[in-house]
């Protein structure tokens, strides 16, 4: 029997070199596969990675032109914490509330104890507050507001709205001005064409009866006039004229 398998066993003998050559070639393929994959695979996470960098120095950058804004802003702003830590505030919170002094990681007792006593009363209300605090040009007039922000911390911010008030006073006074010159001369305009012509009839004594007719008409209109003063003068809390004014003796 074993004479009979020899051929065989010469074939497969002489099969192997061939098959060894094969298994050398695929090897050798297998391994060039396996190191582009490991080179395409390096090249693209050093892609990400510089990708991610990028991203990250972008971030930061944002980040830092926003601090720049905030910090620049006129409007005072401080940001607390869920435990009443203060997380940050800007140039011109420390300048109103904190006297130019870095009160981060201090608690918001110590913005209150420091603060005017109007704005003091106005960081213990819960909505949005006027106060005014002095300055060394005058009063200044402050809008505070509060927002609760999704993370627990809750963001408080003060805008000065002097000048605001200031251009709406004055505007205000214009607008009571023209009304008041316009009423006056509607009623100045009449009287004075009046006075003419109880003048006219004063000169004529046959027109005499219609001289009660004009004083009548006067009157009304100085009434009138009068009416409309007295009603200005109640709404801005003006003295009369030639009411007693109590003084120290």
């Amino acid at each position: 029997m074993l004479s009979h398998d020899l051929p065989t066993i010469s074939l497969v003998l002489m099969g192997l070199p061939s098959l060894g050559l094969a298994c050398a070639v695929c090897f050798a393929a297998w391994a060039r596969w396996a190191q582009w994959a490991r080179d395409r695979a390096v090249s693209r996470a050093a892609m990400l990675e510089a990708l991610l960098a990028e991203q990250q120095r972008g971030a930061e950058r944002r980040e830092s032109l926003l601090r720049t804004v905030v910090e620049a802003t006129p409007v005072a702003m401080v940001l607390l914490a869920h435990s009443g830590d203060i997380a940050f505030s800007n140039r011109s919170a420390r300048d109103l509330f904190f006297e130019g002094v870095a009160v981060e990681g201090q608690n918001v007792l110590s913005m209150i104890e420091r603060a005017p006593a109007a704005l003091r009363r106005s960081l213990l209300t819960k909505g949005d507050e006027l106060f005014s605090v002095g300055a060394a040009g005058g009063p200044e007039t402050f809008h505070l507001s509060r927002r609760h922000l999704e993370d627990g911390q809750t963001l408080i911010a003060a805008r000065n709205i002097t000048h605001e008030i200031n251009r709406h006073e004055v505007g205000g006074l214009k607008t009571v001005i023209r009304i008041i010159s316009h009423e006056i001369n509607n009623s100045l305009g009449p009287i004075s064409s009046l006075v003419g012509s109880a003048r006219i009839i004063l000169q004529r004594p046959e027109h005499l009866p219609k001289l009660s007719t004009v004083l009548e008409t006067i009157q009304e209109r100085a009434v009138h006039l009068q009416s409309f003063l007295d009603g200005y003068a109640r709404l801005a809390e003006i003295p009369e004229p030639g009411s007693a004014v109590s003084r120290s003796p």
